[in-house]
């Protein structure tokens, strides 16, 4: 009897999984086909949708990784230890002059400084050496299947569709990141379709193989978004203890001699130069941690990657490049908040009554405004920044309305 109880319940079991897969299969399934017809309707050839469409496959590896980011993850003493070793400026140095005739060339005719082409194409790729093994159209594919970030990644997959069609460029073949970014420096198809050059005039555009069309395409990416001509990214400084921190947080813009005046020095403690370069404060571990000027150009690095340690990153291998003076990170020893803590956070200042959209784990700019609203409402330094700390006392909050039945309702 107890054998036969075992059998029965191993095969519920196997039913369940079954039942649950067939679930996610048809899901799946649905969702390529609204894919497909959106392709359709953006004017996509049902030739190019079937070549397409009939190799690809759903990987759930990349959602996985999605979670895993190194922004999640690291602390920035981590994050910078790991992004700019002393190797990878060794080597920068080696890439930039190998390749100095054709960066020159690239950087005159498009106003862009050519040590931070090769810092950019450093972190991307590691100079070509680390170019990512996923399937770009799989990868696309996989991401859209994930509802939190569903439409992007959609739209980004039709505009795959549209360069295969359009350049003969095989996607689901061409190998990328898990996120579907491919080539030297990493392009999304979108900012492939916006940006790449057939520099080499050689009759295709090839941003993995040729360098003269990888370094112009980023090049052009770069003078797009408005790269300022002989302007630094930033630089490190020191922001005293009684600084007032309001003037931050609403994206104060001064000029460096205008933050002077307000006591910031540079990152050795000395005083800053007169200038009228304008600047704002960035604090990518909180006002606890170290601060950094951003001029514009981190702005421009920014619209190439949505990430504050990224841009720092950047502009930081880049002043190496050129000789620069290392940074000491080891202060910036915390911890960001995982996926699921910022939903959390989301949840929590929704409860509030600070946040009202998506709770998706994505820190945006609607997340960080509802944030320093509620610092601002509990009289603490509204960095913006979604610490532990932060988090703690938010769920405090909720959990004292919540008592009193005096929450806001949360999707």
């Amino acid at each position: 009897m107890y054998k036969l109880l075992l059998l029965v319940f191993a095969f519920l079991s196997i039913s369940v999984v079954a039942m649950a897969d067939d679930e996610i299969n048809a899901e799946i399934e649905q969702k390529r086909q609204d894919i497909i017809a959106k392709a359709l309707d953006a004017g996509v050839g049902k030739e190019t949708i079937d070549n397409v469409f009939n190799r690809l496959k759903y990987v759930p590896k990349v959602i996985n990784l999605d979670r895993k980011q190194p922004e999640f993850a690291l602390s920035f003493e981590n994050y910078m230890a790991r992004l700019v070793t002393e190797a990878r400026v060794k080597n920068a140095r080696k890439y930039y002059f190998n390749h100095l005739k054709t960066l020159n060339k690239v950087a005159k005719e498009y106003d862009v400084s050519p040590h931070y082409l090769v810092a950019l194409w450093g972190l991307e790729t590691n100079f070509g050496m680390n170019l990512p093994k996923f399937k770009l159209a799989d990868s696309l594919f996989s991401m859209a299947m994930d509802n939190r970030r569903s439409d992007f990644f959609t739209r980004e997959l039709i505009t795959a569709l549209k360069i295969q069609e359009r350049d003969g460029v095989d996607i689901v073949n061409t190998k990328s990141s898990w996120a579907g970014a491919f080539g030297q420096f990493q392009f999304m198809p979108s900012s492939y379709m916006r940006h790449a050059l057939d520099y080499n005039k050689d009759g295709k555009i090839d941003i993995v193989e040729s360098m003269p069309d990888a370094f112009a395409s980023a090049a052009h990416y770069l003078k797009a978004a408005g790269w300022k001509k002989g302007e630094k990214w930033g630089r490190p400084i020191k922001v005293p203890k009684d600084f007032n921190w309001h003037l931050h947080f609403e994206d104060k813009v001064l000029t460096v001699s205008e933050w002077k005046k307000l006591g910031i020095k540079n990152i050795k403690g000395g005083e800053l130069p007169e200038s009228n370069i304008k600047a704002k404060l960035v604090l990518p571990m909180g006002h606890e941690d170290l601060a950094f000027f951003a001029y514009h150009n981190f702005d421009v690095i920014y619209a190439w990657n949505h990430s504050l340690f990224y841009v720092i990153a950047v502009g930081y291998l880049a002043d190496r490049i050129a000789m620069g003076e290392k940074i000491d990170f080891r202060s910036a020893r915390a911890s960001s908040l995982s996926i699921e803590k910022i939903k959390k956070l989301q949840e929590g200042l929704c409860k509030l009554g600070f946040y009202k959209d998506k709770v998706d784990g994505s820190f945006g700019s609607k997340t960080r405004k509802a944030l320093i609203a509620f610092q601002k409402s509990e009289k603490l330094p509204p960095d913006g920044y979604p610490s532990r700390k932060v988090l703690n006392k938010i769920l405090k909050k909720v959990a004292v309305l919540e008592e009193n039945s005096e929450s806001f309702a949360c999707e």
